[in-house]
């Protein structure tokens, strides 16, 4: 789904800023 897709790289976006270390899901 679109959704979950920009979920994802929203998720990559911000592990790259180093925002956030660990995944978080829901």
């Amino acid at each position: 789904p679109e959704a979950v897709a920009r979920s994802i790289i929203m998720l990559q976006e911000r592990i790259r800023k180093g925002e956030l270390v660990r995944y978080e899901d829901g």
